[in-house]
């Protein structure tokens, strides 16, 4: 895992507790998703410097292929895992709950 991915799963594995499951490096379909949250299909991408405009064709064909299998895909950047981690986790963990709604 790279640093902000870490940052990231050491936060999840938290949320053990209060019985939500996020996994990491799942296959889903023909793509391995950093994160997953099963019950409210909701992958969570993790995305540095390699994810630029070089890379935006691919990006764009994996998540239009996650969202045809029912999946949400939220992105974040490397540097928002790092340096913005507590936010980026209350937006993931507010994204769960209302998909409970």
């Amino acid at each position: 895992m790279t640093k902000p991915e870490v940052f990231l799963w050491t936060e999840f594995r938290k949320w053990r507790e209060h019985g939500i499951n996020v996994r990491r490096q799942v296959p889903v379909g023909h793509y391995i998703v950093d994160f997953v949250h099963l019950d409210s299909h909701l992958t969570i991408e993790v995305d540095g410097k390699s994810h630029d405009e070089s890379r935006e064709n691919y990006d764009a064909e994996r998540q239009a292929y996650l969202e045809s299998l029912g999946y949400q895909v939220l992105r974040v950047s490397n540097d928002d895992a790092l340096f913005r981690t507590q936010e980026v986790v209350e937006h993931i963990w507010n994204v769960i709950q209302n998909s409970k709604s």
